[in-house]
């Protein structure tokens, strides 16, 4: 049932024409895809708009939190640089405990002043201020020198008395925005002791960093319209932050104590929800916080709803336009290969030139243009292999009287000799009868080893004949290896080329050649070795390369490396070893193959 539901549209879809096919594939491949994508992407883009815009802003917060914690680390280590330098501590000591001459303590101030502006530029704090208990016998106007009884009505003076602690941060009064006053300033103090008494505290060290800085850096790490971020404590005060604003809504202490540090928390502040995340500045008592409204989360996808709406729009019509140029261009190149076709079923192969173009169909016209170009080739080419085929016959019909003439003939030789008692006569006849009758094998290329050394012993028996057993013979070969497959004639040229161009050309014209052959990896390695008058290296080269001259023994070496070749593969051959005055070596590799 189901798939008779499936093959009614498919059949229906198939009868169409091509023409509709390529409009509705059109539709289906841009038009419903792209339907589909804004679909999806007005449900989706919101949830995934809101996680990228939250983790870009989460990078930018842990770079404003790193960035504070850099500011307030440099107040601390410029705090610890002075209070453990002996100079500072011998500088106090004199101010305490002895009746300093006032040019000692101009030049212990110039000291102080000095060290502490050199800090100021090497660590990005804005003032650094030492305060002494009792009366400081310098300039009234100097701001860096001072005693601790100007400052002991100050709030943060009291506070920290209090708090007994030697180490205590000052933030600036809230909305205060006075560069000048220190009140605009976040200050981090440090407690000394006197060297005599280490229960009596001998003064304190002021690091001064200006608010603005810190608010710059809040301004730099707002991503959307209506973000906020602010430095505070969990009393829910506002030390710095991006902008003040009359309408900010900020979330309680008390609420900003019940959400996970160094995550993103959705909260209700007012009647907005928005996404809070606050951290520790390290060694501060106070929270970086982060407050990204939902409404500015969603404002982005609402926007890139409506400008894919609009582009679908756009693509939809230009698709259905280009679709009709499209099905038009290849429609018509379509019908003419199609009348071409039918001119080819009734045997017409004078096709019409068509412009065929780079794309699918124009590759389709031109494959068709090359087949039919390739069947007329085959066509003629079948017509001469059939005259071939004949002519083959007839050579193969001459080719299997010529051996039974021959064999009738030596016949014939051999019993006039015997007639006439002539042994030399019959040897020699005897010998080519066996070396033909190896060399022709009723037809076949493929003959065991025993054969091919046989056929090679038999051509050294006839050139011994010829010339008056000048060579001498020698056969090491495994008889385990006598039951392969070689093919056939192979040892009979490297032979003639031994004896004619190695040992013949001697001083003393006599000679030895050794064959040897054996089994390794699978592999049969024949070797024919000789103590000729040997070869040089360009000799080797053009034995190996001869180009067709009338030299029968260079030919014959190249003839026999190509049969190989072309049989068993290239990486099968001859290979040659060879040294003047010393003899040659010949290599002969072919696959180890047993007899069927």
């Amino acid at each position: 049932m189901v798939n008779h539901l499936i093959a009614r549209p498919i059949s229906y879809f198939n009868h169409l024409s091509i023409k509709i096919k390529l409009m509705a594939t059109f539709f289906i491949l841009i038009l419903l895809p792209l339907s589909l994508f804004t679909f999806i992407t007005y449900h989706r883009n919101s949830v995934q708009l809101k996680e990228q815009t939250l983790a870009t802003q989460t990078l930018v917060f842990n770079e404003a939190v790193a960035g504070m914690s850099k500011y307030f680390a440099n107040m601390g280590t410029v705090t610890d640089l002075v209070l453990y330098d002996k100079d500072f501590y011998d500088i106090v000591e004199r101010h305490l405990h002895e009746d300093s001459s006032a040019e000692v303590r101009f030049k212990d101030y110039n000291t102080i002043v000095n060290k502490f502006h050199y800090l100021q530029k090497t660590t990005n704090v804005d003032k650094i201020s030492l305060y002494l208990n009792g009366n400081v016998m310098i300039d009234e106007n100097n701001d860096t020198f001072l005693s601790t009884n100007t400052v002991m009505q100050a709030n943060w003076y009291v506070q920290m008395e209090a708090s007994k602690q030697n180490r205590f941060w000052v933030p600036p009064e809230p909305g205060e925005s006075n560069i000048d006053n220190d009140k605009s300033s976040f200050s981090y103090f440090g407690k000394f002791y006197d060297n005599n008494n280490f229960h009596h505290t001998a003064g304190f060290i002021k690091v001064d960093l200006q608010a603005d800085k810190i608010k710059t850096m809040l301004k730099g790490a707002i991503l959307t319209p209506h973000s906020k971020m602010y430095l505070t404590n969990l009393s829910h005060t506002v030390f710095a932050a991006d902008s003040l604003r009359d309408d900010r809504v900020l979330p309680s202490g008390e609420l900003l104590k019940g959400l996970a540090v160094n995550e993103w928390n959705r909260i209700e502040i007012g009647k907005s929800t928005s996404f809070v995340k606050f951290n520790p500045i390290a060694n501060t008592p106070w929270y970086l916080v982060s407050e990204v409204p939902e409404s500015d989360l969603y404002a982005l996808s609402i926007k890139i709803r409506n400008e894919m709406l609009v582009l679908m729009l756009v693509i939809s019509t230009l698709a259905y336009g280009v679709a009709y140029l499209i099905s038009r261009s290849s429609l018509r190149r379509i019908f003419k290969l199609t009348k071409e076709i039918r001119k080819l079923e009734d045997g017409n192969f004078q096709v019409a030139i068509i412009k065929s173009g780079n794309d699918e169909i124009g590759l389709l016209i031109h494959t068709f243009r090359k087949m039919v170009g390739n069947i007329s080739q085959l066509l003629e080419e079948k017509y001469t292999m059939g005259l071939n085929i004949k002519n083959a016959e007839l050579k193969a019909l001459q080719a299997q009287i010529n051996p039974h003439f021959l064999y009738n003939s030596l016949d014939l030789i051999n019993c006039i000799a015997i007639k006439n008692r002539i042994p030399p006569i019959t040897q020699m006849v005897n010998s080519l009868v066996k070396f033909y009758r190896i060399s022709l094998s009723k037809g076949v290329d493929l003959i065991p080893v025993m054969d091919e050394i046989t056929h090679a012993s038999h051509y050294v028996q006839i050139q011994n004949m010829r010339f008056s057993n000048k060579i001498a013979l020698e056969i090491d070969v495994d008889e385990s290896v006598y039951h392969y497959s070689t093919l056939k004639i192979i040892l009979q040229p490297l032979i003639e080329n031994s004896i004619l161009h190695g040992i013949l050309e001697k001083h003393e014209s006599t000679g030895k050649i050794l064959i040897r052959c054996k089994l390794e990896n699978g592999t049969l390695i024949f070797t024919v070795e000789d103590d000729g008058i040997g070869m040089s290296s360009d000799q080797v080269r053009q034995l190996l390369s001869h180009n067709g001259s009338d030299d029968s023994a260079g030919y014959g070496i190249k003839n026999t490396n190509d049969r190989i070749q072309l049989f068993y593969g290239s990486e099968y051959g001859l290979k040659y070893f060879s040294e003047l005055g010393r003899g040659t070596k010949v290599e002969i590799r072919i696959p180890a193959r047993e007899m069927k």
